[in-house]
């Protein structure tokens, strides 16, 4: 299993085409549980998530900490991103002991140090999910694929 903290991750994808998939690029620990230390003890990073209609422009970014129960707390956004539905699209996160960069084609979309900035390492996770917010996957023609061209993780730190 692959853990790291800090640096640069990005992965290339191409979405589906129907509704009903949740795909996510995303950074998870276990220890986004603990909760006291803000997100500096563990922080659920979604670098992407994709759960609108197939052909919506819109890719949310989020962070999550404390937990998921009562104690839970999140930061994040959608951002309107034209033309990401179709073609492969690069989604990035430049991550330092102290900011979250998130990116698109290159193109910075949101900076923030919410909750604290994770300082603990995280591991890579790319899922297509099926769920509510992503629409009725009943209404779908099927096979659809979310394509993932890549996944890779820069280490900045010079060591």
């Amino acid at each position: 299993k692959f853990e790291h903290a800090f640096g640069y991750w990005e992965a290339r994808c191409r979405f589906h085409t129907q509704v009903g998939h949740w795909p996510a690029f995303w950074l998870y620990t276990q220890d986004v549980g603990k909760v006291g230390d803000g997100g500096r003890d563990g922080t659920e990073i979604d670098i992407m998530e994709k759960a609108w209609a197939a052909g919506a422009d819109t890719i949310n970014v989020a962070l999550h900490w404390d937990g998921y129960g009562a104690e839970h707390k999140s930061a994040g956004m959608a951002l309107y991103a034209p033309g990401v539905s179709s073609g492969f699209h690069t989604f990035g996160l430049y991550w330092t002991p102290e900011e979250y960069v998130f990116y698109i084609d290159g193109i910075e979309r949101w900076r923030t140090s919410e909750g604290g900035v994770c300082q603990v390492p995280v591991y890579v996770k790319l899922t297509d999910e099926i769920g509510d917010w992503a629409g009725d996957i009943k209404k779908a023609s099927l096979p659809d694929y979310f394509y993932v061209d890549y996944v890779r993780v820069y280490d900045l730190t010079g060591k």
